[in-house]
């Protein structure tokens, strides 16, 4: 991280080749979908273009993970709404009838944004924990690491945060 912060281009051009596959399936958690216009690789590429644009120093691997992770989870809820917008029928969704899928909870990426967004206003470590395990795909081990926190702390602060979103959801 160092060379990268000193603006060495071929240090971050390594990490980006180390990293890249990890990233793409940190996008296909977040929902990019390869038959979508907005594909892992293509979400991948314009979160690290939106990042490249701005002088960031990255703190260590969790600090670049929760960034990129963030502009990924950020390109695909605008791009979300943008859909969303365009759908003649409004708001309205397709609901499957299939009585398998009872009781499972899927939400669209612009209401979890939203969710994430209050909890963020209401405590910005359990935001950045549920960043770091949902969508950074990180495990309780090595967010405590990068929290200074222990691992106990970590998965009872989950188990809150995720209880709060589990019911804001539910609204």
């Amino acid at each position: 991280m160092k060379r990268i912060n000193q603006g060495d281009a071929q240090a971050r051009d390594q990490l980006i080749s180390q990293v890249y596959g990890e990233l793409q399936q940190m996008a296909g958690k977040l929902g990019a979908n390869p038959l979508d216009t907005l594909s892992p690789t293509a979400l991948v590429n314009e979160a690290y273009v939106k990042l490249a644009d701005k002088d960031i120093l990255f703190q260590d691997r969790i600090h670049f993970f929760s960034l990129i992770c963030r502009a990924m989870r950020q390109l695909l809820i605008d791009h979300s709404r943008r859909r969303r917008c365009q759908k003649r029928r409004g708001d309205w969704e397709a609901v499957s009838l299939d009585e398998s899928l009872a009781g499972s909870a899927v939400h669209e990426p612009s209401r979890v944004a939203d969710a994430l967004e209050a909890l963020e206003k209401i405590n910005v470590k359990h935001c950045r924990m549920i960043e770091f395990r949902y969508f950074g795909g990180l495990t309780n081990a090595e967010i405590a690491r990068g929290m200074g926190l222990s691992e106990r702390t970590v998965a009872t602060h989950l188990k809150i945060a995720h209880t709060w979103l589990l019911n804001y959801l539910a609204r």
